[in-house]
């Protein structure tokens, strides 16, 4: 799913509303979802999800025509306040893929009893997860486990707010096997 503005110059904020509940992707190829609306304020629930095996197209066939926008994850949003929810997510054997990548001014990413398996992303950080947020990041993930995952840095999870306000909660949560080169 791709959902792209094609009006840049607008300042014009646009809400989006994605609810996606027990779905089923294996051996795809392309971005799970790939938001890419600048000055979107989002709400989006994703429920019973099982992500395997899928691939993405190489760099130069990618979605999107920046440079620094095309990227490896599943769920990427460059959206000005992305609000994401995932509960009983299972994601599992994605080389050189990272699952969910935000960039922008704020992120909320909630995660529930979900489970991310055999994640390598050696060149980037967060194999799992990587929030960047210049003013605020919120991460919260409650009884989920995470095996097997490698980065180049920041092992499963990366989050980062380098100008603002950073918010991590880790409860109930296991990390097993899983590590970062840097």
């Amino acid at each position: 799913m791709k959902i792209a503005s094609s009006d840049h110059k607008t300042l014009k904020q646009v809400d989006v509303y994605v609810s996606c509940e027990k779905v089923k992707c294996a051996k795809n190829e392309g971005p799970f979802v790939h938001l890419n609306v600048s000055t979107a304020i989002t709400n989006e629930t994703y429920k019973d999800l099982e992500l395997s095996f899928n691939k993405l197209p190489s760099r130069k066939n990618s979605l999107d025509k920046k440079p620094k926008l095309a990227v490896y994850s599943l769920y990427f949003s460059h959206a000005r306040k992305p609000r994401a929810k995932f509960v009983n997510l299972k994601c599992r054997n994605y080389p050189s893929v990272q699952f969910i990548k935000t960039q922008y001014d704020e992120a909320d990413v909630d995660i529930q009893d979900s489970s991310f398996h055999n994640q390598s992303t050696t060149k980037t950080a967060g194999s799992c997860i990587s929030i960047q947020a210049n003013i605020r990041a919120s991460l919260r993930v409650l009884n989920s486990t995470f095996k097997e995952n490698e980065a180049g840095g920041g092992g499963s999870l990366f989050v980062d707010s380098p100008d603002g306000f950073l918010d991590v909660n880790l409860t109930n949560v296991i990390f097993a096997n899983c590590g970062a080169k840097k």
